[in-house]
């Protein structure tokens, strides 16, 4: 099992990191990760907290990149709603270590998962869920002989 918080956004290449994963990772083992995807500011210019390759991911590029890595989804969903973590972190300041905080964060995002923009345009466009998490299986090796797959 290979597990990865919040770790692939900082990475310059993360085609290679993921394929690297898929090949180290037995056939049927797990691989479970959340990240970023949507835009963390303008990277051409130095940002305030964060490290120079650090952006999200957007996610359909994610999706096609874990597909060509050879895995299979078991479970996709967006998390972390801005405003919740902001509005709560005055009440609890560890806040994703509420039980009821992580789920009122799963409604809102589910609710404005629609929304979810890499570049927010206007203002509503950034009211949305700004991370994926996802469970993962490597799928198992198909062997070729001739035209026939076993």
């Amino acid at each position: 099992m290979l597990t990865a918080f919040g770790v692939l956004h900082h990475v310059p290449n993360v085609t290679v990191v993921i394929h690297e994963f898929s090949r180290v990772l037995k056939p049927g083992g797990y691989f479970l990760f959340r990240e970023p995807i949507v835009s963390m500011g303008d990277w051409r210019r130095s940002r305030f907290g964060l490290t120079k390759n650090e952006r999200g991911i957007p996610l359909p590029i994610l999706r096609n990149l874990l597909k060509d890595a050879g895995f299979e989804v078991v479970r996709e969903g967006v998390c972390v709603f801005p405003p919740l973590t902001r509005l709560c972190k005055f009440i609890c300041p560890d806040v994703y270590n509420s039980r009821l905080i992580t789920l009122i964060d799963a409604v809102l995002c589910r609710l404005f998962a629609c929304n979810v923009n890499y570049h927010p345009r206007v203002w509503w466009q950034k009211i949305r869920p700004t991370s994926v998490f996802y469970v993962l299986r490597k799928l198992p090796v198909k062997t070729v002989i001739g035209n026939c797959a076993k």
